[in-house]
């Protein structure tokens, strides 16, 4: 877990409070844990979802 939290520059207090699901940790923190496991595609799905959707329009995913 600490090396982790290092490579993503982020204390194992704040790597302990995501894999917890603390809504009071930073995004950036999310997306730099994300990113240091390789799992930051998702992410960006998500956002270019919410992007088009608050513009109504829609996605489909296969």
């Amino acid at each position: 877990m600490s090396v982790i939290a290092e490579r993503a520059s982020i204390s194992r207090i704040t790597l302990t409070k995501i894999e917890e699901g603390d809504g009071g940790v930073a995004l950036g923190n999310y997306a730099m844990a994300l990113y240091t496991l390789k799992l930051l595609d998702p992410l960006r799905e998500l956002a270019a979802l919410t992007n088009l959707t608050s513009h109504g329009l829609t996605r489909v995913f296969p």
